[in-house]
């Protein structure tokens, strides 16, 4: 299961691996959901307010980013939450149509 891990590079590259990663973690979590209640829980565990990974991203990367990497920083932000959003909505939209399937 996927943490989100403290920065302290946050140049480009460093960025970029921790964004990859992230992804990943999302691709392989997202893809192993299977019902209403899993879908439920993913949708939690990514987007929660008060400590769900779009907020844990936040707090450890773009409120952590020193001034120079402020805009490289939440400009990742920005997709990554994009991408989070948009996944969670089709493993909602999933588990909704298995949902209605006839057994």
């Amino acid at each position: 299961m996927y943490n989100v891990p403290k920065l302290d590079d946050f140049s480009r590259d460093s960025l970029g691996r921790a964004e990859n990663d992230l992804y990943h973690a999302l691709e392989a979590e997202s893809s192993a959901v299977y019902g209403e209640k899993a879908a439920e829980e993913f949708r939690n565990r990514w987007m929660a307010q008060k400590n769900g990974i779009i907020r844990q991203i936040n707090d450890l990367w773009l409120k952590a980013a020193p001034s120079p990497a402020k805009r490289d920083v939440g400009l990742v932000f920005a997709v990554l939450k994009a991408k989070i959003e948009q996944e969670v909505d089709l493993v909602m939209q999933a588990a909704r149509n298995l949902a209605v399937l006839p057994a």
